[in-house]
């Protein structure tokens, strides 16, 4: 419930949480990016208008955010504001830090802070298209995850699935429940066109069951 003045008991600090997600994983180096940020206090009062800031791994402030009038219609109470930010010019995964704005929050609320992480990676050069058969049928397999290195997606109902990834060396996997695939390394330096034959596999083989994160 939304309210002007926070409750029961005004000299009672309220704690507040923070979450945060759209984050691109990876995000293109030296590229523009936002991220949603939400704010909740724990006594649900109203936090809109109230400021936050993303800081980098040496403390920076990189990118500021002001809290939108009207709580996120897919929670209760929860205000949120989308972030603009650069990713970093160097690769690899970075660790981030969201924080309320010390001057924007009264004695109720103190200051609360949260990290977060994403991999920053060079721009795609090539597109990259994996079909996904079963081996025995050959019959195309849809709604498979497909990891080329980093990057992810996952087929369409014709067994297709596309990812733009740079020139170099990328590790490519593929899994869905009841096959499995060996795992190899693909040279990009191209547009390509591949085939994955994924062999029919028993519940209890353990890569039937693995979910790669």
């Amino acid at each position: 419930m939304d309210m002007d003045k926070c409750s029961p008991a005004d000299n009672v600090p309220h704690r507040m949480s923070i979450a945060v997600w759209d984050v691109p994983s990876p995000a293109v180096t030296e590229t523009y990016f936002s991220v949603m940020v939400g704010i909740k206090c724990t006594a649900s009062c109203r936090l809109a208008g109230r400021s936050v800031t993303i800081r980098n791994q040496e403390g920076l402030g990189i990118g500021r955010g002001t809290l939108e009038e009207k709580p996120w219609p897919k929670a209760t109470a929860l205000y949120v504001s989308r972030v603009e930010l650069v990713a970093p010019s160097s690769e690899g995964v970075h660790h981030w830090t969201i924080e309320t704005v010390p001057s924007d929050v009264g004695p109720q609320h103190p200051n609360t802070s949260a990290n977060f992480s994403f991999r920053a990676a060079r721009p795609p050069e090539h597109e990259v298209t994996i079909l996904v058969i079963g081996e025995t049928t050959g019959t195309p397999l849809k709604h498979t995850e497909v990891n080329l290195g980093i990057y992810r997606a996952i087929t369409d109902e014709e067994g297709l699935a596309w990812l733009a990834v740079p020139t170099g060396h990328h590790k490519l996997q593929v899994w869905k429940r009841g096959y499995t695939a060996a795992p190899k390394t693909i040279v990009v330096n191209d547009t390509m066109r591949l085939q994955v034959e994924a062999t029919p596999a028993s519940e209890d083989d353990p890569d039937a069951q693995q979910v790669w994160m």
